[in-house]
């Protein structure tokens, strides 16, 4: 940092001013969201971004509304994945099914996000805790991208070549 001599100090530039917690853990959760891998198939990391984005507004604005859209875009990807796997072959049906473990995760997903809001909803009176918590918004990224690494990175091989496959046969046609 920049210094000059005054006497005999040293007086140095004014630091910006300090973040908020909200603001500090917003940064965190873009890091978080700038690691997302791509799974390779446009539309579904389309779907992912779109995930992210409405992750983004809940770090932002805290408020329960913004829960509730997250809650409502992922129930919507988490449906249409499942839709796929169903589709493409993915989902083998079997008794160790490679699908069983990673559709349960999207139901533990959700429920983590229906007792955020049942715990916001369920607050006797209003007061500045019935927000979305910072953490909250943070470790819903987190779980997020965990998730992604887990089990959307197991389908993206299977995936590219399944559109690769279908596109060649459209194009042959």
């Amino acid at each position: 940092m920049p210094t000059t001599e005054t006497g005999g100090c040293k007086d140095e530039k004014p630091s910006p001013p300090a973040k908020s917690e909200r603001e500090a853990k917003e940064d965190v959760t873009k890091e978080v969201m700038d690691q997302f891998p791509s799974v390779g198939v446009e539309f579904i990391d389309k779907e992912h971004n779109d995930c992210w984005e409405t992750i983004a507004k809940l770090q932002k604005s805290g408020s329960l509304s913004d829960l509730i859209t997250v809650k409502d875009t992922l129930l919507d990807h988490f449906d249409h994945e499942e839709k796929l796997f169903k589709s493409t072959g993915f989902d083998d049906g079997g008794r160790f099914s490679k699908t069983t473990s990673h559709n349960k995760d999207h139901g533990n997903i959700i429920s983590e996000i229906e007792s955020e809001i049942n715990r916001i909803k369920n607050m006797e009176q209003p007061s500045e805790q019935q927000i979305v918590t910072c953490e909250f918004a943070l470790t819903l990224a987190r779980r997020l991208k965990e998730h992604t690494d887990l089990y959307d990175m197991q389908y993206s091989s299977f995936m590219i070549d399944y559109f690769n496959q279908k596109q060649q046969k459209a194009q042959a046609a």
